[in-house]
C-alpha cells in the first residue's frame, strides 16, 4: 500500500484529515478546546493561520482529535444507522451537518475556522448514534414526565412495584426504576450545598382578616396534625416553607391566600449549619470535548427539564394539590436516598416572583425558637425585630 493510500486509511478511521493550518486559542470559544490549544502551542508554528496575529499557536490537528473524539460519542455517519431512500428525500432520520454541529456546541464564531475544521473531518453529515434511544439526556426526562402521570392518575403507593404491563422501551426507565435514576442523576450533578448558621429565610403566615402572628411557632411551619399538601411535602409532614428576601414570601403566599387576609412575615435564620440539595440554577451540561466529564451529560441535560417541573406553580392545599404529589415522592426520595446522608432541605427558584430563592428545610415546629428562647434541639430562630403585619 502507497503512502497516499495509507494516509487516505487512516484518516478514514480516525475521521479527520491532517491539516497544515495554526490555530490561536484566542480564535476558539470552547474551554476545553481553548485549553487544549493552549497547552500543545509553541511560538516557532508562526501566526495564527485565522486572525494573522503573531502568538502561541498550536496545530489545527490537535482541535480537529479532540472535535472528532467529542461527536462520535453522541453521533456518527448515518450511512452506518439510517435508512435512505433518494425518492423520499434522502436520510430517513433527522440529520446534521459538521458546521452545525461545531456551531451548536460554541466550537467558534471565526466561520473561517469552522469552515476550516469542518472541510477536514469525515463524515460530513451526522446524525444521532443510535436511532433507537432518545436523545441524550431525554430517557430519563420523559420517563419522568411518564411517571408523574402514572402516580398522579393511576397508583400512588405501589408505583416501586414493577408493572408487568409496561412496556420496556430503549433508552427509557419503567415507571418503578425512575426515583432511583432521578436521584443518580443529582448524585451526579453534584448538587448538595452547605448552608451556614446565620444564613435567613423568610416566611410569612397567612391569617384572618385583621389577624397577626408574632412568634416562631406561629409564623414558623405548622404541627404535624396542621401541616398540608404543599410543594415537596405531602399532608402531615411539617416543614418549613420559605424564600431569601421578604417580597419573595409575601409573593409567594399573596398568589393563593384569599383578599383582606392578614399576613405575618419575619425572617428565621439558622441556627446551626444545614445540609441541602441545591436546584435553584440548572447545572452546566459538560463539554462534548472533554473526556473525563462528558458521561454526565445525561444527567445534567435531564435536569435541567426536570427543575422546569418541580417549579411549576399551584396552589398548596387546594383542588390542584395531586400536581403536587410526584414532586413529593421524589422530594423523599431525594432527602434519604443520596449516598452521603440525609439533606435538610431542597432550595429552587421561585415560579411567582422573580429573583427570589425558595427552600423547603425539613425543620418541625418544635425545632423553631424565638430569639432567646433558643434550646439543643433550635434549628431556626425568628428575629422579632423583622415581623411586620400586612393585608393581601
Amino acid at each position: 500500500m502507497g503512502m497516499a493510500k495509507r494516509m487516505m486509511v487512516q484518516a478514514e478511521e480516525q475521521g479527520w484529515s491532517y491539516s497544515d493550518a495554526v490555530v490561536c486559542s484566542q480564535c476558539l470559544d470552547e474551554p476545553i478546546l481553548k485549553q487544549a490549544v493552549r497547552h500543545a502551542a509553541a511560538s516557532s508554528l508562526g501566526p495564527c493561520t485565522f486572525c494573522g496575529r503573531v502568538r502561541d499557536a498550536a496545530p489545527l490537528d490537535v482541535v480537529l482529535e479532540l472535535a472528532v473524539d467529542g461527536l462520535r460519542t453522541e453521533y456518527t455517519d448515518p450511512i452506518n444507522v439510517a435508512y435512505y431512500d433518494s425518492s423520499e428525500g434522502g436520510y430517513q432520520t433527522v440529520t446534521q451537518g459538521t458546521e452545525e454541529l461545531l456551531y451548536e456546541n460554541d466550537v467558534s464564531s471565526d466561520h473561517a475556522l469552522i469552515e476550516a475544521i469542518a472541510r477536514s473531518i469525515h463524515p460530513t453529515e451526522w446524525c444521532d448514534r443510535d436511532l433507537a434511544v432518545p436523545p441524550v439526556g431525554m430517557g430519563l426526562a420523559w420517563s419522568w414526565d411518564r411517571f408523574r402521570e402514572e402516580v398522579r392518575t393511576r397508583r400512588r403507593y405501589t408505583f416501586l412495584l414493577p408493572d408487568p404491563s409496561e412496556e420496556d422501551e430503549p433508552g427509557m426507565h419503567l415507571v418503578h426504576e425512575v426515583p432511583a435514576a432521578v436521584t443518580t442523576a443529582v448524585q451526579l450533578a453534584d448538587l448538595v450545598i452547605d448552608l451556614p448558621a446565620g444564613d435567613t429565610w423568610w416566611r410569612a403566615r397567612v391569617g384572618n382578616p385583621g389577624e397577626t402572628f408574632a412568634t416562631a411557632s406561629d409564623i414558623g411551619p405548622p404541627p404535624s396534625e396542621y401541616a398540608r399538601s404543599n410543594r415537596m411535602t405531602a399532608t402531615g409532614i411539617s416543614a418549613f416553607y420559605g424564600t431569601s428576601t421578604r417580597g419573595g414570601a409575601v409573593g409567594e403566599v399573596s398568589k393563593y391566600a384569599d383578599p383582606g387576609s392578614g399576613l405575618s412575615v419575619g425572617e428565621f435564620a439558622l441556627h446551626r449549619g444545614l445540609r441541602v440539595l441545591d436546584l435553584r440554577t440548572p447545572p452546566p451540561v459538560p463539554s462534548l470535548f472533554n473526556a473525563a466529564d462528558r458521561d454526565r451529560r445525561p444527567a445534567t441535560v435531564f435536569l435541567r427539564e426536570f427543575l422546569k417541573s418541580i417549579g411549576e406553580p399551584t396552589r398548596p392545599g387546594g383542588s390542584d394539590e395531586v400536581t403536587y404529589v410526584p414532586t413529593q415522592i421524589i422530594t423523599e426520595f431525594l432527602r434519604y436516598s443520596l449516598p452521603d446522608g440525609p439533606v435538610d432541605g431542597i432550595l429552587w427558584r421561585s415560579t411567582a416572583v422573580d429573583d427570589v430563592d425558595c427552600c423547603v428545610l425539613f425543620v418541625t415546629s418544635e425545632e423553631c425558637a424565638d430569639r432567646g428562647s433558643e434550646t439543643p434541639d433550635t434549628r431556626l430562630v425568628l428575629d422579632h425585630r423583622t415581623i411586620t403585619h400586612q393585608t393581601v
